[in-house]
């Protein structure tokens, strides 16, 4: 069986948790017997050429609504692929030659480019899956409208990627949704749909070498946190641990921030006019690679569950939403 999956980032090296989850379920597809691959409209401005893939083609710039808001180049992608000659002709192509047996959306934004494919009879006799990582509208409605983007064109955006995914659900042949309740909330638009769950998670390394600046941390509890500079991680951050202040705190290395969300908190509001005094109870490590993440200080590795998670030692610091994927 031959598996192509479309998506709006490449995951030839995955780092974030949308690559990171994309690359693992297409791991599991290899490891039972399936061809793979992965094909995606990228923005060049974020990922290098050694980051992408041979299937994996370069956003070009969109009008109308797509240049009116920050954070939505994940939903021109799709429009982009569907309407521009070149990259429509480039995945026509790919599916010509390569005649998939099922078509996988990572996310819903490919949709516009699957719906005129199909339209077209290229995917005649092709199983097509939508493989949730969100429900996206209301997400994305938080994040534009945390960036003070004027309210008409959020409700505009937010009415547009749901009426995709409403089309999607309404002609998927099956559903991936990373929870319970999101699967529900998809079986509304498609009573009856063949879905399932797979939740998110964490690799779970065995012995791993000691952090580059691992050194820096206090020797007893700290707290960690990893996640991508996704807006809802850096303002969760900002709203359970830096609204509260650090004074408190001895100053330690006793907060230990990793991934992209470690750019945004340290230029935030909440963080930056105190860089001073907080340098010397923070730890910033942008890039980790998973060595470093598998290393925990009183903590075994498998007890990271989530890489939304805060742990201060064997205590979850979170909220509901970070752990939605996950059962109690």
């Amino acid at each position: 069986m031959k598996i192509l999956a479309l998506g709006t980032y490449p995951v030839r090296v995955p780092l974030h948790g949308g690559q990171r989850r994309t690359n693992q379920i297409g791991l599991y597809y290899k490891a039972a017997g399936m061809e793979y691959r992965h094909a995606c409209v990228y923005d060049a401005r974020h990922y290098s050429a050694d980051e992408v893939g041979p299937d994996d083609l370069p956003f070009g710039l969109m009008g109308g609504l797509y240049a009116q808001a920050p954070f939505i180049d994940d939903l021109a992608s799709g429009a982009f692929a569907a309407t521009h000659a070149a990259p429509y002709e480039h995945f026509s192509a790919l599916i010509e030659t390569w005649r998939p047996d099922v078509v996988q959306m990572e996310q819903p934004f490919m949709w516009p480019l699957v719906r005129r494919l199909r339209r077209e009879g290229k995917l005649d006799g092709v199983v097509l899956v939508y493989s949730s990582h969100n429900v996206e509208g209301p997400l994305k409605r938080d994040i534009l409208e945390t960036a003070g983007v004027e309210r008409r064109i959020v409700a505009r955006v937010e009415g547009e990627i749901e009426a995709i995914e409403k089309e999607i659900v309404e002609s998927s042949d099956m559903l991936i949704s990373v929870s319970e309740a999101d699967g529900v909330r998809y079986e509304q638009d498609a009573p009856g749909l063949e879905r399932m769950v797979i939740r998110n998670g964490a690799d779970r390394p065995g012995r791993t070498r000691k952090p580059e600046h691992g050194g820096e941390l206090s020797a007893g509890e700290y707290l960690f946190f990893v996640g991508s500079a996704y807006p809802p991680n850096i303002d969760g951050y900002k709203r359970y641990v830096l609204s509260g202040g650090l004074y408190g705190f001895p100053p330690a290395k006793r907060f230990a921030i990793c991934g992209g969300v470690a750019d945004g908190l340290f230029v935030s509001d909440l963080y930056a006019p105190h860089a001073e005094s907080y340098g010397d109870r923070v730890q910033f490590f942008g890039r980790p690679s998973d060595e470093e993440l598998g290393q925990r200080r009183r903590q075994q590795p498998e007890d990271c569950r989530s890489p939304r998670q805060c742990k201060m030692g064997h205590c979850d610091v979170d909220s509901p939403a970070f752990v939605r994927g996950f059962p109690g």
